[in-house]
């Protein structure tokens, strides 16, 4: 999952904190600064995708964050529906733009997103609450469209390799933003740090303290 950096309440053209009247006018200020993805599953959705709040406002409890700039991220009609009203107050999840989400989730090759073992069992027990929380175990749309990005991604990365041509990362990197799914690019070319740069840097809204110079991600959970 792509750790964030989504930034501070966007402001208007005299310098001022926007004041959202409706949640929904958030929604081109976050496609601008993290892009047409959605934070959970890491499809590329250019149209459609949903200003999700982190604590529901459908609950009581939450009501005074519907339009708090920072209880929002953006989200796919599945995640979205799949997430609900759940009470993300009431245990540990895992938010992208709250901590290095790259260092929590695993992607392997069997389409499988899974904890990092070397995180703390309570740690671990929060990135299993959170993939149930959007749904990510399911084997549906997204479970399809992720593994077919794993495949375009092996599959690319071969032609390049086959031909020697490192001037051809570019437009890899290209075909990754048009497909999403930034953590299976970044599995697949884990060898290769010029691309994992380059999908760090061209990805917008990457939080960048979450990795070395070499792309490396830190190991470390909390920003």
């Amino acid at each position: 999952m792509r750790p964030l950096h989504i930034g501070p309440i966007p402001r208007d053209v005299d310098g001022e904190p926007i004041v959202f009247r409706e949640y929904q006018e958030a929604r081109p200020h976050l496609q601008e600064r993290i892009g047409f993805y959605c934070v959970f599953c890491e499809r590329r959705i250019p149209t459609g995708l949903a200003v999700e709040h982190k604590q529901p406002k459908a609950l009581p409890a939450y009501q005074h964050r519907r339009l708090d700039w920072f209880n929002f991220v953006l989200a796919c009609s599945n995640c979205n529906a799949t997430k609900g009203t759940t009470d993300t107050g009431a245990d540990t999840f895992l938010f992208p733009d709250e901590v290095n989400t790259a260092h929590a989730f695993r992607y392997l090759e069997t389409n499988e997103i899974v904890p990092n073992p070397f995180l703390s069992p309570d740690e671990q027990a929060a990135v299993e609450r959170t993939l149930r929380m959007v749904g990510l175990y399911l084997t549906d749309r997204r479970f399809i469209e992720r593994g077919q990005a794993w495949e375009k991604a092996k599959r690319y990365k071969a032609k390049v390799l086959a031909k020697n041509d490192s001037e051809q990362w570019d437009t890899v990197v290209d075909l990754a933003e048009a497909t999403g799914f930034w953590s299976v690019w970044m599995t697949i070319f884990a060898d290769h740090p010029e691309v994992r740069r380059l999908l760090i840097r061209r990805f917008v809204g990457t939080h960048p303290l979450c990795f070395d110079d070499e792309g490396v991600c830190r190991s470390q959970l909390r920003l």
